[in-house]
């Protein structure tokens, strides 16, 4: 189960990357097929969506998103080209520190 401050989410779903997409969101792809990581849609009211990118353990326990969310996968891809080494590091070892900042698109 994703945790999340979102009082307006009324769902959220599983993406999974189309084979000819793979190409254009190389990152996300990556993480997805390589690693234990799956990208969410959240659907919020007013038909809104928003995609995150979560450990696979969200489905057995309660977790976080290790990214921020986006409005389209094409604003997740351009997040993790500039912080995937930083979302590993953080996922295998856990946080080194409070303050540790991740860089916005």
């Amino acid at each position: 189960m994703l945790t999340t401050n979102d009082n307006n989410l009324l769902g959220g779903r599983e993406i999974n990357i189309p084979e000819h997409k793979k190409t254009e969101l190389q990152n996300i792809s990556r993480l997805t097929s390589d690693l234990n990581f799956v990208v969410l849609e959240l659907i919020e009211n007013q038909a809104r969506h928003k995609f995150v990118l979560v450990s696979d353990q969200y489905r057995e326990c309660e977790t976080k998103a290790l990214t921020p969310s986006f409005s389209s996968l094409q604003e997740l891809e351009e997040f993790l080209s500039m912080n995937a080494d930083k979302i590993l590091h953080r996922y295998l070892l856990g946080s080194i520190t409070e303050d540790m900042s991740l860089q916005s698109v």
